[in-house]
């Protein structure tokens, strides 16, 4: 997942982790909590990991996605495995679509390898959700944190004037300022999966106070684009350190040069199958420190 859509997701549902799992599994769950950082490399790269506290216990991995990825279903397989083994613990993987442009061919639920000709054989299940097939009222019913996907589930676009004003009442009705206005920007973030800046701005701003217009929204779009890249940098050089060993000054400037948020998620990506600081970075863009970052 990328953009700052990832970044305001994990924010949100970090804070209401129960909710999340109860409307994507349709059902009670225990007591839930983002799982710590313990997982390492696992929560450094995976969306969400939560785990519930039911007389057996269990993780969820929750894994948001707003573009096709073939490769999807195998690394869900591996935080899967990877979870598993550092836990003890069962894993249920849910890969949450969150538009069409991430539907694909090999999100089937199943990831099954190639056969070896005996009697070896692997299949591995998750739950795929796709979010534009569910209708809005199943969404608003939920927890407020939950609100803001109605905006790009089923919802067409002579109906979405109706259904922000049902998310901005809930919002107001149910969350104190704060976490409103958190979850009012998150709304006006995600609507940029499905419909233009243009129709996102003209429709926000028919539900709103002057004070509270999408250039307000749009500000605080920005910061969390430029959390989410202060969230990488950190992510990096934490990850570096634990596979490379102490990350040395002019490493570290180097990271924190890059303003760019894609090349930051591939050195995140990259951290696990290099051998060094020097490899690691040794493909950054010259320009890669001339870009400044989002103010």
């Amino acid at each position: 997942m990328a953009k700052p859509f990832d970044a305001i997701l994990r924010e949100i549902f970090g804070e209401a982790p129960g909710p999340l799992l109860e409307v994507l599994l349709r059902r009670p769950v225990g007591p839930a909590r983002v799982q710590s950082a313990e997982l390492s490399t696992v929560t450094a790269e995976a969306d969400s990991v939560i785990r519930v506290d039911e007389p057996e216990p269990w993780l969820a991995h929750v894994e948001f996605q707003t573009s096709y990825d073939p490769a999807l279903p195998l690394r869900m397989l591996r935080y899967n495995v990877l979870a598993h083994y550092r836990h003890r613990l069962p894993v249920r993987s849910i890969a949450l679509l969150l538009c069409k442009e991430a539907n694909g061919p090999a999100m089937t639920g199943i990831y099954r390898p190639a056969p070896l000709g005996d009697d070896a054989s692997l299949e591995f299940r998750y739950n795929t959700i796709r979010l534009w097939e569910w209708p809005a009222e199943s969404l608003l019913s939920a927890d407020p944190a939950m609100a803001p996907l109605a905006a790009i589930a089923d919802v067409s676009a002579d109906r979405l004037p109706g259904v922000l004003h049902a998310i901005r009442e809930k919002l107001e009705a149910e969350t104190p300022e704060d976490r409103f206005r958190k979850l009012w920007t998150a709304t006006y973030i995600l609507m940029g999966l499905k419909f233009s800046a243009e129709v996102a701005d003209h429709l926000i701003s028919g539900v709103e106070n002057m004070a509270e217009s999408s250039t307000y929204l749009k500000i605080l779009n920005e910061g969390v684009v430029k959390g989410q890249i202060q969230e990488l940098k950190r992510t990096i050089k934490r990850l570096g350190r634990i596979k490379f060993g102490a990350i040395e000054p002019a490493h570290e400037a180097a990271v924190d040069r890059v303003a760019d948020l894609e090349t930051l998620e591939r050195l995140s990506e990259r951290v696990l199958f290099t051998n060094g600081w020097d490899e690691l970075l040794g493909e950054l863009p010259r320009d890669s420190g001339d870009r400044p970052e989002p103010r």
